[in-house]
């Protein structure tokens, strides 16, 4: 029955027969070589359990048999855990590469004891493959950023970096125990905080460069900074911290972001609405006052028609500056005194 169940190719299931020649790039094809990876050992797991469930004596004969049948397919799986832990991951492969490396975590174990000849050093490797890939994406994810902010539309609010910032963080969210615990452990600079925190830091020095493009309009320029920094901060919420995971470094990250926050705020009122209040003299006899309503009107305008096709999509932001602008008390304590005047 033996002979039957494992000597014959044609009772072995296609999955485990198909060829990995065909796959040039695993990169580009990851769903299928994660599904080989993982059906492939499921298969073996249950073809190696009913051959053992058969009779119960000469179990260590009957382990012995089914690996010499199965060595073929064991290199196969061998060969595609090698190959998907030594693949250079682009930035824009993120979400396959956690996916590959979380089935690498799944069958690694089953097949280290279908392999029981291969030193424990051959897997070893491939977690510090897997450690070593994962360290130059995190390299990939910054240049990415870099050589991707010049290309801005205007009319965008919220940069396509900031976006792709975003939804990096949140794909590492998904697979926060096997970024933190298996690919960058630690609570050194090599730590997954760290590493993270450097790509943070990264998007804001590139993102503030980058906003010099408008220079010629400091208004814009803070709106820019504001719009990017608010939207991260607001989408990252919550997760950011369980990733950052370090009190030291998650302060750090805080107090860095307000100042810069509070800074961006004034620095946008101070530019654009200064020269326009600026106008607004209560203590000045009638005549001029009305004057200078009429420059404040005009300065108002021109601010408004400078900025009314501007986009600030956030409705919190958009409060938080038009606060900063004014107040219902301050406007009503300035327009009394014109008419108290």
């Amino acid at each position: 029955m033996f002979h039957k169940l494992f000597f014959y190719e044609a009772d072995v299931p296609w999955i485990l027969r198909r060829s990995t020649r065909t796959f040039k790039d695993p990169s580009e094809c990851t769903e299928e070589l994660i599904t080989m990876l993982k059906v492939n050992t499921q298969v073996l797991c249950l073809m190696q359990h009913q051959l053992c469930e058969q009779s119960r004596p000469f179990e260590e004969l009957k382990i012995g048999y089914f690996n010499q049948f199965a060595k073929c397919h064991i290199k196969k799986l061998l060969d595609i855990a090698v190959c998907l832990s030594e693949t250079v991951w682009s930035a824009t492969h993120i979400c396959p590469m956690l996916l590959a490396y979380e089935a690498l975590m799944d069958v690694l174990p089953l097949i280290q004891k279908f392999a029981s000849s291969e030193s424990d050093d051959f897997f070893s490797n491939i977690l510090r493959n897997m450690r070593e890939a994962f360290r130059k994406l995190i390299g990939h994810i910054k240049h990415f950023i870099q050589s991707n902010m010049e290309k801005h539309l205007d009319d965008v609010a919220i940069h396509p970096m900031t976006c792709f910032l975003i939804c990096s963080i949140k794909s590492f969210g998904s697979h926060r125990n096997l970024v933190q615990s298996t690919l960058a452990p630690g609570d050194n600079s090599s730590s997954f905080g760290h590493l993270l925190y450097d790509v943070i830091t990264c998007w804001k020095s590139v993102l503030t460069e980058h906003s010099n493009i408008y220079r010629a309009d400091l208004q814009r320029q803070y709106i820019f900074l504001l719009n990017n920094a608010y939207h991260f901060n607001t989408k990252t919420d919550g997760l950011l911290d369980e990733l950052l995971s370090d009190r030291q470094i998650i302060k750090q990250h805080d107090d860095e972001f307000k100042l810069l926050f509070k800074k961006w705020t004034e620095s946008y009122t101070e530019e654009a609405c200064t020269p326009a209040k600026s106008c607004l003299n209560p203590n000045c006899w009638w005549g001029s006052q009305r004057r200078s309503l009429v420059a404040f009107t005009s300065k108002f305008n021109k601010t408004f028609d400078r900025q009314k096709t501007w986009k600030v999509p956030d409705v919190v932001l958009r409060q938080i500056a038009s606060g900063d602008i004014y107040t219902t008390e301050t406007l009503e304590t300035t327009v009394q005194g014109f008419f108290e005047g």
